[in-house]
């Protein structure tokens, strides 16, 4: 019997052979994690009036792009003084349906816990017009083009990155005497980085692949920031307990994988897709 036809045939027992030795069927150790990828959307955006910042990220084969779009709203409580953001993730039809189907109830949960994420990083203050007159809204739309497992952590990095991109229009308080009409950008409050692993059978494999995934009975997904605050450990799946002890271990992984996904999302900040 070839491996290929092994490995449909008895995924479990051909995945155990393939990590004997600590190394993933795509030649990773456990404890690595993909290269990540980030970049702004900025001639696409221009071709679109109403976008004011966008971003495309990849983690491994896993991609996302996501669009902010700013509009003008109204405050009607004179002590408010606070924008707003909102944001939203989907799939697009092109990702594997069937696979999307047994996993949408735990998949759904988990992005709207990095969409809660999203709408809370930005400084809602800066996007405050005039006290209890007017403000900003930001809406990020984040679409997962393609599902190669760690589709959250993908998503995060593709909605940090077009929020890092928005700009929003200076109004005439904000501008100096003589000043032209020109743009800020969105302040953030921090930079949150997602990202999860599987546990299977003992081990902790940083960010999985769709295969691994599908192997897994659990995934953790840590959110983190700069300081090294924690803005959320999820656990999906119950079919395999995560002991404290694994927590622990998730969250040691996403800190120690923080900085470069940031330095992606950062230097994205300063580029375009012709940079690449």
């Amino acid at each position: 019997m070839d491996a290929r036809a092994f490995a449909q045939l008895y995924p479990h027992e051909a995945y155990e052979r393939a990590n004997a030795n600590g190394i993933r069927f795509d030649g990773r150790p456990f404890a690595r994690s993909r290269a990540v990828a980030c970049a702004r959307t900025k001639e696409e955006d221009e071709k679109m009036g109403d976008v004011s910042g966008g971003a495309v990220a990849k983690r491994g084969h896993t991609t996302a792009i996501a669009r902010a779009i700013v509009k003008a709203i109204e405050i009607h409580d004179e002590r408010d003084d606070q924008g707003r953001v909102r944001c939203d993730i989907t799939r697009a039809n092109t990702c594997d349906e069937e696979r999307i189907f047994g996993k949408m109830k735990e998949d759904d949960a988990r992005m709207r816990e990095c969409a809660s994420v999203v709408e809370r990083c930005v400084d809602l203050e800066s996007l405050c017009v005039e006290r209890g007159v007017s403000g900003w809204e930001v809406k990020v739309d984040v679409v997962i083009l393609d599902d190669d497992g760690a589709a959250s952590d993908c998503a995060l990095v593709a909605a940090v990155g077009a929020l890092m991109d928005c700009e929003l229009p200076r109004t005439p308080n904000e501008r100096g005497e003589g000043e032209r009409e020109g743009v800020r950008r969105v302040v953030m409050k921090h930079i949150p980085v997602c990202l999860t692993s599987a546990l299977y059978r003992g081990h902790v494999l940083v960010d999985p692949t769709a295969e691994e995934e599908a192997l897994s009975r659990c995934l953790v997904s840590v959110i983190v920031d700069e300081f090294g605050s924690l803005h959320g450990v999820f656990k999906h799946g119950g079919e395999v307990e995560a002991t404290e002890d694994t927590l622990m271990k998730c969250i040691a992984a996403a800190k120690l994988h923080y900085a470069a996904t940031k330095k992606v999302i950062d230097d994205a900040a300063g580029g375009t897709l012709d940079d690449e």
